[in-house]
């Protein structure tokens, strides 16, 4: 699943000397800013995805949340094996680099969403994004005020047919 993400969300390269601390990734992403954020939930455990360092960063999670997201996630999907995300946006970056940059989040989610198909199809994963949103999961960061919840999905072991 590391490969996933490593293929999707790795920036490819750093504008230097730029404040915003713009990259260039496969994804798309309104003025290269990538205010989107994966948090992994798999196997009781939460976890960050560090694009930068190309790791899992475990999170301190709320175990009643961590069930009332999950739970979602498998009402809406019961048959999924393998992990959920939520994808968590930064509000600080667009409203500093954009007058009404809320809008672009959502763009940016959509790419994301597909990138990520794209590179977990090539790894023989299944995904499916699952329509909601991830409140929850926002709820129980820190600094959630500047935190937007923007998607959701599932990925693993594709479904047999």
């Amino acid at each position: 699943m590391t490969t996933v993400f490593h293929l999707a969300l790795t920036p490819r390269f750093w504008q230097e000397g730029d404040a915003m601390r713009r990259t260039r990734r496969p994804a798309l992403s309104a003025g290269a800013l990538h205010s989107i954020s994966v948090v992994l939930f798999v196997d009781g455990v939460a976890y960050r995805v560090n694009v930068e360092l190309c790791t899992l960063d475990r999170l301190s999670f709320p175990s009643e949340i961590y069930e009332m997201w999950t739970s979602r996630c498998k009402f809406l999907l019961p048959n999924a094996k393998g992990a959920f995300m939520a994808l968590v946006a930064d509000m600080a970056k667009p409203k500093a680099a954009y007058e009404n940059g809320e809008s672009l989040l959502l763009r940016d989610a959509g790419a994301l969403l597909q990138t990520l198909a794209l590179a977990t199809e090539w790894c023989g994963l299944g995904f499916c994004p699952l329509g909601i949103l991830g409140n929850e999961v926002v709820s129980a960061l820190p600094a959630n005020e500047q935190l937007l919840a923007v998607g959701a999905a599932a990925i693993g072991v594709p479904i047999q047919t």
